[in-house]
């Protein structure tokens, strides 16, 4: 049980470390509330290597710890609606067994997007939607980055994180 506590939030650390790198992006660098997404590369890896539950656990920790330390609380309905629809259709792609990492993830950065693009209809005018073409693309483009990062950390450190390949239940 202490083996896998320090496991996850050793996890969650860097999940947050990513989080505050990207808390230094200005506000609007391309478009408002554009950010790469370097954090959802440790849940991606989770849920790739079969811990739907951890990553789960580690991104609404992630989320909820960010806005508290170093976000906007403005942001969370739109952090948790996009970290929601991404983890749900992600999870749904690496229980067939049937997608790489990288096409994984750009399912994932495209429902983001498009999550947020739906909370975003409940505080901002209808014509917040001609940006979708916007969101869909850098969902892709981000989606495509964490993908490729995910499978380099997987190839690169699949003997360290053999632990949770090995054991599902850590």
């Amino acid at each position: 049980m202490a083996k896998k506590a320090s496991l996850y939030a050793s996890f969650l650390i860097l999940s947050l470390g990513f989080s505050y790198a990207e808390s230094f992006i200005p506000a609007g660098f391309l478009f408002p509330g554009f950010k790469p997404g370097f954090a959802n590369l440790v849940p991606l890896t989770l849920l790739i290597y079969g811990h739907p539950a951890a990553a789960l656990a580690v991104n609404v920790l992630r989320i909820l710890l960010s806005t508290l330390l170093f976000g906007s609380i403005s942001a969370l309905p739109f952090s948790i609606a996009g970290a929601a629809g991404s983890f749900l259709v992600m999870w749904l792609m690496c229980k067939t067994n049937l997608f790489s990492p990288i096409g994984i993830s750009v399912a994932g950065g495209v429902m983001h997007n498009v999550s947020q693009l739906l909370v975003s209809l409940m505080f901002l005018p209808f014509s917040v939607m001609r940006y979708i073409s916007v969101f869909m693309a850098f969902g892709m483009l981000t989606g495509a980055l964490m993908g490729v990062l995910c499978k380099i950390v997987i190839d690169r450190f699949n003997k360290r994180l053999s632990i949770l390949k090995t054991n599902k239940e850590i």
